[in-house]
């Protein structure tokens, strides 16, 4: 395959909903980190959501 095709989805999340995933993620990739392993991915989706 020549090109990656961007699939893009959006949820809808009340606030709380969404300060409980960013608290999820945020605990993740502090485990990762903690292990040694690559965060690059964690980091992205912890963007897209501020």
């Amino acid at each position: 395959m020549l090109f990656k095709k961007e699939v893009r989805k959006v949820l809808n999340l009340t606030r709380d909903e969404l300060i409980l995933l960013r608290k999820v993620l945020l605990y993740t990739r502090n485990k990762l980190i903690s292990e040694g392993k690559p965060i690059e991915d964690i980091n992205e989706l912890i963007l897209k959501l501020y």
